[in-house]
């Protein structure tokens, strides 16, 4: 019998036989006889010993382990009895090691196999006089319905039996001693098959879904400290239920930043030619480093045995800073080194860089991108030209050291800050939500509610500025000035998205590598998505649905919130950085009332914070194992980032915004909305680890508080103080 339940019956006897031994067996003319073709039963003749050395390819079942009888006592093949077996019901889904059962005839041999066309034996049980037979099998492959096949031999006659049975073993998790700072594994699984991946001991799981060749690949993300973990895995089956788990790997995190590397030369104040100059420094073994001058990357270089040097792309003349970073195996960046100000001139000579002295040798000669490794296999060595994410300089080591696969495929599969600082949500939701609300009640309560009344307290008070865009012109200077030319406003549109885009892009540091264009691309596709579905959508339905006097335009001003996200997100090193990306939005005709705008702006803030939390919710399904993989994380992480930020954004009381009609409608339902949108905000930043204790986050809400004491004190001063200094 056999341990499981839901018993399958077996199927009727089978007249194919099929080949293969699952261990060497040696041959004897009296297996050979046994196993020839049955001749005309009036031709008895014993096989030849000569053709017994050859092999024998007909299908056959694999023969017992136990001495053959002798040749000349076997009866005629032709005419032998079958001998009688059964099989008791097996029972699916089964659990190994299966043990299967049933009757023989006495002196039969009964042989266990797998059916699918090899023939392999599973389990043997040799010939003896028993009627009843058990064999234990310890292996099977995964699926529903795996076929089995049940031979029984006798005096050179055979008979057969088939069942199926459904098992599901453990995955398999692929060992690695390289750590990284994602917590990724990965292995094989039955196709389309639930894997959850489990850090032994904790709570801690990722989920993912096989594909169709069976492979499967999770990322922790940011919610691993460094150190070394034991991770094991099960996967789920309809069919079966969940497995038992696989035997445990080591999965080691490596977060911890590399200190800052130097540049020994050139040195502060030197000129250097505008292409293919001669940068060395010092650094740590086995890391790479990446020089910039000021934003724009110029080379990269591993470094050996403590120095390295590479040359620079070209960069256009004038005064930069040359500062460089350093990346260890694991992609964690180091902060920047020291600033070196140079000059860029065409007509500077070459240099020769000069490493630190204690590195008591020179650098490498530099290889052709980086590709090719020195003679001893080390892995050293200089790279040429613009950065790339596989390390110039011995990546493959060896006496040429050549790489099979080029620079700008491999950086396709490096991920970036947009598509891996982000946690995923249902983590996240459970530890950052009360901490998202509160500090978007405290940022409501204490900044933007008192600095809109002391702004309004304020306003009338305030003399205009002088116009300097040509009000105080004379209408007759106007009539003769030049009229500006007619722009689409979808081509204003346009511009203005690509210019955002940009402006997101470049909020964190960017290297000349292909992952970054493939960044560029999702950041700008998430962001035509943010204005497309967020707002377009949203003013076209409201306008031929509930006849709202409203229409798209392109609002170019907004560009200035893109900017100031990026700067705020690039001064302050923010990560995962800001998003706003918002260029479209509503024109009302003079005929709209209050609560028609209040009802536009309410509808907008619903549907970008629906939007956000969709891609979220996208973002934490998503895999990271191509770079198609990569694309998607990254776009969903753009307008998780960019719609969050501009429904928060938009409900800002200020000037004709959304917040302001809403607000001028009802003042509970904009403090309800915006406390929801802000608190969407505030979850997805402090989602990521690397935003805690980030000193712009200090600097934001000191700035916030400010606001909001300034605010407070011009609204006490005009209602309590000033009236009494008058009496």
């Amino acid at each position: 019998m056999l341990a499981g339940a839901g018993a399958i019956v077996p199927f009727a006897s089978a007249p194919a036989v099929a080949a293969g031994e699952s261990t060497p067996v040696p041959e004897t003319p009296a297996d050979t006889a046994e196993r020839a073709p049955a001749p005309a039963p009036a031709e008895t003749t014993a096989p030849d010993p000569q053709e017994s050395t050859e092999p024998d390819t007909s299908p056959r079942p694999v023969p017992s382990s136990e001495p053959a009888p002798p040749t000349e006592s076997l009866p005629n093949p032709g005419s032998g009895t079958a001998p009688e077996l059964t099989i008791d019901p097996v029972a699916s889904p089964v659990s190994l090691p299966l043990t299967v059962t049933g009757t023989r005839s006495a002196g039969s041999e009964v042989q266990v196999q797998l059916d699918d066309g090899s023939g392999d034996p599973l389990c043997i049980v040799p010939a003896g006089d028993d009627t009843a037979w058990s064999c234990v099998v310890t292996s099977l492959p995964d699926g529903p319905a795996v076929p089995i096949r049940l031979v029984a031999l006798l005096n050179g006659t055979q008979t057969e039996r088939s069942a199926t049975v459904a098992w599901l073993g453990a995955p398999t998790i692929q060992p690695t001693t390289q750590a990284t700072t994602a917590g990724q594994v990965g292995g094989t699984a039955y196709p389309g098959a639930t894997v959850t991946a489990r850090i032994d001991g904790t709570d801690s799981t990722c989920v993912v879904v096989a594909d169709s060749s069976g492979l499967w690949t999770c990322v922790w993300g940011g919610t691993l400290t460094t150190g070394s973990y034991s991770v094991s895995a099960t996967q789920t089956a309809d069919f079966y239920g969940t497995s038992t788990p696989s035997a445990p790997v080591t999965l080691l995190i490596d977060r911890d930043a590399p200190s800052s590397p130097t540049i020994t030369s050139p040195t502060s104040g030197a000129r250097i030619p505008t292409s293919k100059a001669r940068i060395a420094g010092t650094g740590d073994d086995g890391n790479s480093v990446l020089v910039f001058a000021g934003i724009q990357p110029v080379c990269q270089a591993a470094v050996s045995r403590g120095v390295w040097s590479c040359e620079g792309a070209p960069i256009p003349e004038g005064r930069a800073d040359l500062t460089a970073i350093q990346l260890d195996p694991a992609g964690n960046a180091s902060a920047a080194s020291p600033a070196v100000p140079v000059r860029f001139a065409s007509d500077a000579p070459a240099s020769t860089p000069t490493p630190s002295a204690s590195a008591g040798t020179t650098a490498p000669a530099p290889s052709s991108g980086g590709a090719t490794g020195t003679d001893s296999g080390a892995g050293g060595g200089s790279g040429t030209g613009s950065p790339s994410a596989s390390g110039p300089g011995g990546a493959a080591g060896g006496p040429t050291g050549r790489a099979t696969v080029p620079t700008w495929v491999s950086n396709l599969l490096v991920p970036t800050a947009y598509g891996s600082a982000l946690a995923p949500m249902s983590g996240a939701v459970a530890t950052s939500l009360i901490a998202g609300l509160g500090l978007s009640t405290a940022t409501i309560g204490l900044a933007f509610v008192p600095g809109l009344v002391g702004f309004r307290t304020m306003s009338g008070r305030m003399r205009a500025l002088p116009s300097f865009t040509g009000r105080n012109r004379s209408r007759i200077d106007s009539a003769r000035a030049r009229p500006w030319p007619t722009v689409s406003r979808w081509t204003v549109a346009t511009l203005s998205l690509l210019v955002a885009a940009v402006l997101a892009v470049l909020s964190q540091p960017v290297l000349a590598q292909s992952n970054y264009l493939r960044l560029g691309a999702a950041v700008l596709a998430g962001l035509a998505v943010v204005n497309l579905v967020g707002t377009a959508l949203v003013l076209i339905v409201a306008r031929r649905l509930f006849r709202v006097p409203v229409r798209v335009v392109p609002r170019p001003r907004l560009l200035g919130v893109s900017a100031l996200a990026a700067v705020v997100t690039r001064v302050f090193g923010l990560t995962p950085p800001l998003a706003f990306g918002q260029v479209l939005g509503g024109a009302f005709d003079t005929i709209a009332t209050v609560r028609a705008r209040s009802g536009v702006a309410l509808a907008r803030a619903a549907t970008l914070g629906a939007l956000s939390i969709g891609a979220w919710t996208g973002y934490s399904l998503v895999g990271a194992s191509s770079a198609g993989d990569l694309f998607l994380s990254e776009l969903a992480a753009t307008v998780t980032f960019a719609a969050a930020g501009a429904a928060a954004i938009s409900l800002l009381p200020l000037g004709g915004s959304p917040g302001s009609d809403l607000l001028a409608h009802s003042r509970a339902i904009w403090a309800a909305t915006t406390i929801g949108a802000w608190t969407l905000l505030f979850t997805v930043l402090i989602s990521a680890s690397e935003i805690a204790g980030n000193p712009g986050v200090v600097v934001a809400a000191l700035v916030a508080l400010g606001v909001g004491a300034v605010g407070a004190a011009s609204w006490l001063w005009v209602r309590y103080v000033e009236p009494a200094l008058n009496h």
